[in-house]
């Protein structure tokens, strides 16, 4: 691999596709100021290494945003994200470790973490999720302990 992808501080949103089947990067590193990152940006990125942070910033994070960026070990999800939408982070399968900070979020969509075999650690469900999407956590076989936020309404079929 040849060094990071880093998001200049300038840099408010990554539109749809913007580094998708991205090659050559071991480490991406979002700026604080980012808001926004569209569907796809960084599908089949599959060098990105370690610790995907979220900057507290992001509010939106696109459908299929990190899908098969199959070699992240550990995600940080900032703050003010409202929906983990579909199929966000499908097939990171090297993912073992998820931090969820989002206390703002209101949906985990359908396949957001669908086949990510490795997530071993506990997830929490923030307080503020009213619906966790068909196959959030699908195919998640490591899997061993959720804790579930009081605001919870709808759980949806073969969520787990």
């Amino acid at each position: 691999m040849t060094g990071s992808l880093v998001i200049p501080n300038n840099v408010a949103s990554i539109g749809s596709y913007a580094f998708s089947n991205c090659s050559g990067f071991d480490s991406l590193i979002l700026n604080e100021e980012l808001t926004s990152i569209g569907k796809y940006a960084f599908v089949q990125c599959s060098g990105f290494t370690g610790t995907l942070d979220i900057p507290d910033n992001v509010t939106n994070i696109g459908e299929n945003a990190f899908q098969e960026c199959s070699s992240l070990n550990e995600i940080t999800i900032g703050e003010k994200v409202r929906y983990i939408k579909k199929s966000t982070f499908q097939d990171c399968t090297g993912l073992t470790k998820l931090t969820n900070n989002a206390t703002a979020c209101l949906e985990i969509g359908e396949n957001s973490f669908y086949g990510c075999h490795h997530l071993s650690d506990t997830i929490v469900i923030t307080n503020s999720v009213i619906s966790i999407g068909q196959r959030a956590f699908g195919y998640c076989k490591a899997l061993k302990h959720i804790v579930f936020g009081n605001e919870l309404t709808t759980i949806y079929g073969y969520a787990f």
